[in-house]
């Protein structure tokens, strides 16, 4: 009987010894945790939908299409800020430009703001390009943001435009500010002019 006792006693202090173990390790394990956390930050690019960068203006919805038309427009082979262009855009945003062959057939290529970028630059090159908005349509509602705005593009600042159009424009507002998600325009053709009464009444109608 006395033996068996001490095999209890025996038994008991391993028991107690292994849980002291068990909540070092475990005791271990959460300290490693907090440490892991303590250690990597929140990525801020991925708290925000549209990215780290806050560039001016990005807070109004009103001053997006402005700073837009203004990056793209300019002499001929002059500096560009493209890199504030893939700020107002949201990460992996499309844009689609609408292109027609001489049989009036519509042509659509969605691409990054990178492919529309160096599409500008080879298209562009040499040439001066003035882009003005002249009138926009605007529906918002909660986070989003749908923009039609009517161009007209120039050689130069106070010449005749050679074109006419629409971009339209889809935004989203990640609770910071607005960014670009995607857009798409049309311009006139002798298929479908875009004569200045028929683009207003288009842009009206939205």
């Amino acid at each position: 009987m006395q033996r068996f006792f001490i095999n209890l006693q025996n038994i008991e202090r391993k028991q107690k010894k292994f849980k002291v173990i068990r909540l070092f390790l475990l005791g271990a394990v959460i300290f490693n945790g907090v440490k892991l956390n303590a250690q990597v930050p929140a990525n801020e690019s991925e708290q925000w939908f549209c990215g780290e960068a806050l560039p001016e203006g990005s807070k109004s919805l009103d001053a997006v299409l402005p700073t837009l038309y203004g990056i793209v427009s300019g002499k001929a082979d002059s500096h560009k800020n493209w890199g504030l262009m893939r700020q107002f855009f949201a990460p992996n945003a499309i844009v689609t430009p609408l292109f027609h062959d001489k049989n009036g057939k519509v042509k659509a290529k969605a691409g990054s703001v990178d492919d529309f970028i160096e599409l500008n630059k080879v298209y562009f090159k040499g040439k001066s390009f003035y882009e003005s908005e002249v009138k926009r349509t605007v529906f918002t509602f909660g986070h989003m943001a749908n923009i039609l705005s009517t161009y007209e593009s120039r050689k130069e600042p106070d010449g005749l435009p050679y074109a006419k159009g629409i971009n339209s424009f889809q935004l989203i507002n990640d609770g910071r500010r607005w960014c670009v998600l995607s857009v798409t325009w049309d311009s006139d053709s002798i298929f479908h002019p875009a004569t200045t009464e028929k683009l207003n009444h288009a842009v009206g109608k939205f």
